[in-house]
């Protein structure tokens, strides 16, 4: 509607207030007027959003927008339920406004084989989102309505439409690209040919696929390439606390993976007197010995795959001397937060922890209740030697020397909504609303920072997922992964369904990639979306 106003104009000599798409500080161009009209007439301009008035000189009108609410009829702006005379589509239905604008009149459901499109009742010609090969070039794609057929991509110099999609015009035997449930072979005379995907599977990255991330397999499975796989249980515990005669004691191991519920036994060996191992993996009771007993713990799933890993338990006397029983730190991670609690036997609770020597790396602390807690901001080994005081008067101690090493975590692109496509993922970002100032950054954790970003070429094997890649125009990615700028015209976004999901995402889709300042440098990659549709 404004392109025809801005004919208009063109035309009319027409100045026009309050267009939210004109600069404020563009001054506007002076135009000989080409007509004249008489002053003080008033009209009203096609969808009835604006009302124009001639100025005294009678050389040209003056374009001003109706108040919100109000619609332009007979030369004033009103407060109309819809444009007089109007026709538009509710559904497949064709919905008339009076001739005053006072109200809609009963709507005309469109036949079996049409559809309502701009306001009248078309022949369906094609299903509405199928697509096709216009011709070597270019893709054609059926609108949602199913009316017509509307140009979708043109496939560029390397590539060649085939099946409703850009494949590589000089390929190599062997490769493989996707249809939404096809797979593409490049033969040995170098030409394509088509096989689908057993059970109308979708095709991902150049193979048929039964998952795109663990989320699309049943527990106790992950998906694999593709493929959901059952996976083997994984003791997770490393160590177990030490206890005291007399004194309850209590602690779990934990398990990864693997299909719940889980069986727990004994492989070798035999606990403290006075300890059982529970059925939930849970180890408790009361010591009446002391001594250190070694022993291994099986657990098994329901797949009857399993695992064991050997442990050892110290139990000291009651009223025995103060001791840290803890002998290793697990490791920390640069950046991630980190918790693990000191322990100590003997002597008389409550304990009070320190660090005598050796302070710990940049960002983590020790309380006095003997917890190590924070996210290191430094790399390396850090030795330390750390002491507990005991609830006497004056108070007995112990000292242990103890090393913490804080390695580089993997680095991991994150967001606040992530979606799983099998090698890589969605991240949604923001929705971007036209005309309005647009900021999002990018986010990363792992790594060694600063980091650096960069816009990435679309990823090949998803041309049929997502048909149309890149920023809008005035949006950018600058190194430190700040998107912004602001959009004015959203009407070229793309609709994408994310496989084996009820998801559909209306937006613009870009790669991105971020890169840390390790030596080599480590780095990964996501697809971001900027919706201009909300998500529900």
């Amino acid at each position: 509607m404004r392109a025809n106003l801005r004919n208009f104009l063109a035309v009319t000599s027409l100045v026009v207030v309050g267009l939210a798409a004109c600069s404020e500080t563009e001054a506007p161009p002076v135009v000989e007027p080409q007509t004249t009209c008489e002053a003080g007439s008033t009209l009203c301009f096609e969808q009835a959003e604006y009302i124009l008035q001639c100025v005294e000189d009678g050389s040209r009108f003056v374009a001003t927008a109706c108040e919100d609410g109000k619609l332009c009829h007979n030369g004033s702006c009103k407060k109309l339920a819809c444009v007089p005379s109007s026709r538009v589509c509710e559904g497949d239905s064709v919905v008339a406004c009076k001739e005053d604008g006072t109200g809609k009149l009963y709507p005309n459901a469109c036949s079996a084989d049409y559809a309502c499109h701009g306001g009248q009742c078309l022949p369906r010609v094609c299903e509405a989102g199928s697509i096709r090969c216009k011709d070597s070039q270019t893709i054609e794609r059926c609108e949602d309505n199913g009316t017509r057929w509307a140009t979708s991509k043109a496939c560029g110099e390397q590539a060649a439409c085939f099946d409703g999609l850009c494949l590589p015009a000089n390929c190599s035997a062997g490769q493989t690209e996707c249809g939404p449930t096809t797979i593409y072979t490049c033969n040995a005379s170098k030409t394509w040919t088509s096989e689908p995907c057993p059970d109308s599977l979708p095709c991902l990255f150049g193979r048929c696929v039964a998952c795109v991330g663990h989320d699309g397999c049943e527990e106790g499975e992950i998906c694999d390439e593709g493929a959901c796989v059952a996976t083997a249980p994984e003791l997770t515990t490393e160590t177990l606390p030490a206890g005291t005669v007399g004194a309850v004691y209590s602690g779990r191991f934990e398990v990864s993976g693997g299909k719940p519920p889980y069986r727990w036994s004994l492989a070798d060996g035999a606990l403290p007197a006075g300890i059982t191992l529970g059925p939930a993996g849970e180890i408790g009771g009361t010591p009446s010995a002391p001594g250190t007993s070694l022993f291994r713990v099986k657990v098994e799933d329901s797949n009857d795959k399993a695992d064991e890993r050997g442990f050892s338990v110290e139990i000291v006397p009651a009223g025995g001397p103060l001791t840290i029983t803890t002998t290793t730190l697990p490791a920390a991670e640069h950046g991630l937060e980190y918790e693990y609690e000191l322990k100590a036997s003997g002597g008389v609770a409550p304990y009070a922890w320190q660090v005598l020597d050796g302070p710990l790396p940049v960002g983590l602390a020790l309380g006095a209740m003997g917890k190590i807690v924070g996210a290191p901001e430094e790399i390396g080994t850090f030795p330390m030697t750390v002491r507990v005081l005991d609830g006497l008067t004056p108070p007995a101690y112990a000292t242990k020397e103890l090393s913490l090493v804080v390695e580089i975590a993997p680095l991991v692109i994150v967001g606040e909504k992530e979606y799983d496509l099998l090698l890589t993922k969605i991240i949604v970002l923001p929705m971007l609303v036209q005309f309005v100032p647009y900021s999002s950054q990018l986010e990363a954790s792992g790594g060694l920072r600063p980091y650096a970003w960069n816009e990435e070429p679309a990823p090949p094997g998803l041309s049929w997922v997502i048909p149309n890649w890149g920023l809008p125009d005035g949006l950018t990615i600058d190194s430190s992964g700040k998107v912004s700028g602001w959009v004015t015209d959203t009407s070229d976004a793309t609709v994408v369904q994310i496989p084996f999901t009820d998801i559909s995402i209306t937006g613009y889709f870009v790669s991105a990639k971020v890169t840390d300042s390790q030596s080599p440098a480590e780095s990964a990659t996501a697809i971001y979306c900027l919706p201009t549709v909300p998500l529900l």
